[in-house]
């Protein structure tokens, strides 16, 4: 009996471990107006290419995170990341920023690069549509 109860305590703490272990904490927040498309890190020099599926343009973002950078470095550089568009060869060198960007073949591909001497996390993100305002004139009127 005793040893029933042993195991069925053990198998109990096992699971809860396992299920504490798989709820990890995020470290960004996602706007009403975005969309998640990946999140991963960057040690130094590392580069990552990311494919967001697409079939118009897009405006895809990315945040890293800031701890431990004062307000000058975050304002005045070095910048850290860089973001690539491989179609158009765009690209911008941030902590946080984007690029409006066209598809092809159903997909923008990006890569992002860590110039910088420190791991890097990032999120990459894109902006949802908005729908579009009905035209001038044609709003529905209500009686009063």
């Amino acid at each position: 009996m005793k040893i029933g109860c042993f195991m069925v305590v053990l198998v109990l703490l096992l699971s809860s471990v396992t299920l504490a272990v798989g709820v990890e904490q995020k470290w960004f927040r996602i706007g009403r107006n975005q969309e998640y498309v990946t999140d991963f890190a960057l040690t130094p020099q590392e580069e990552k290419v990311v494919k967001v599926p697409a079939t118009q343009k897009e405006f895809i973002l990315f945040r890293s995170d800031t701890d431990g950078l004062t307000q000058e470095t975050l304002q005045n550089g070095p910048y850290p990341i860089r973001m690539t568009d491989l179609s158009s060869r765009k690209s911008i060198d941030s902590f946080y920023s984007g690029l409006d960007l066209k598809p092809k073949n159903g997909e923008i591909q990006l890569s992002f690069k860590n110039l910088g001497d420190r791991t890097y996390r990032l999120v990459v993100l894109k902006m949802k549509k908005q729908p579009a305002p009905a035209p001038a004139g044609q709003t529905k009127k209500t009686n009063k």
